[in-house]
Order: C-alpha cells, then sequence, then structure tokens
C-alpha cells in the first residue's frame, strides 16, 4: 500500500508509545489507504485513496 492519499495528501505521521512507566518509544501513525480506481479528468485511472475521502464523497469510483 501506499502512504500518502492523492486527494487530501494524508501521510505518515510519527509520535511516541508510551508504556505504563511512561517510556516513550517512537512509532508511526499510517493512514488507511486503499488504491482505487476512480474517474479522474473523465477517465479512469488508479489512484491511492484514504477511507476519509471515499466516505466524504471526495471521490467517485470508476
Amino acid at each position: 500500500m501506499a502512504n500518502s492519499c492523492d486527494i487530501c495528501g494524508k501521510g505518515v505521521k510519527s509520535g511516541k508509545s508510551v508504556t505504563f512507566s511512561h517510556k516513550g518509544v517512537n512509532r508511526t501513525f499510517k493512514p488507511n489507504v486503499h488504491k482505487v480506481r476512480a474517474i479522474v479528468d473523465g477517465s479512469p485511472k488508479s489512484i491511492n485513496v484514504c477511507t476519509k475521502c471515499l466516505k466524504s464523497g471526495r471521490v467517485q469510483k470508476a
């Protein structure tokens, strides 16, 4: 899967995973991105889209 959405640009973020003893360990937060065939400029094309863009109707599926 790809790491960023082609519609909104949502990508990988970094942060800390905090344990019970408050020890911070580096980790990454990855977006829920799917490869979808969508209508782009009047023709079907395969693009990477996050699920938030799919649910909100920003993408018209082919």
